[in-house]
């Protein structure tokens, strides 16, 4: 299980664009300045996947940051997804409302209207649809700073 939480980490270390100082200014290895617009994109609630796909696919999530001009999103993952990421969205969902006291009729409800919106969530695990949102960002030019959080919580660097 610790192996997933670290293949996680190395896959951000992989995939991170390298930016350092240079006086004031980041600059990208080529020199040039760069100016980071970033949001957040919060992943690690209870469900485990990315927050707002039963509103919208994250292809019109990943749209919208980058029409706004958004050039980097941190989205957040739980370590319970990170230590679990082969669980079904559909189980994540019924699991979220066993640990929040939500009863099982509402999640429902909202698993079917993620489902309705992104009908590829009724075959995914947690990681899938994670990795959709990443996917999603990186086809419109977005860089993500994958965070890892605690447990279905939002506290960052939870290891001391």
């Amino acid at each position: 299980m610790r192996a997933h939480f670290i293949f996680l980490l190395l896959l951000h270390v992989v995939n991170a664009i390298v930016l350092h100082t240079s006086g004031r200014w980041i600059v990208n290895p080529s020199g040039q300045r760069v100016k980071l617009r970033c949001a957040n994109w919060a992943g690690h609630q209870e469900a485990s996947i990315p927050g707002g796909l039963q509103q919208q696919t994250p292809a019109t999530i990943a749209q919208w940051l980058s029409s706004d001009r958004f050039n980097c999103v941190r989205l957040t993952f739980s370590i319970d997804m990170a230590l679990n990421p082969n669980q079904r969205v559909s189980d994540a969902f019924t699991a979220a409302g066993s640990s929040t006291g939500v009863g099982v009729s509402a999640m429902q409800n909202l698993y079917n209207q993620a489902v309705s919106k992104n009908s590829w969530l009724s075959s995914a695990t947690t990681r899938g649809a994670y990795a959709r949102g990443i996917q999603e960002l990186e086809a419109k030019g977005v860089h993500d700073e994958r965070q890892p959080t605690a447990a279905a919580e939002w506290l960052c660097y939870p290891f001391a």
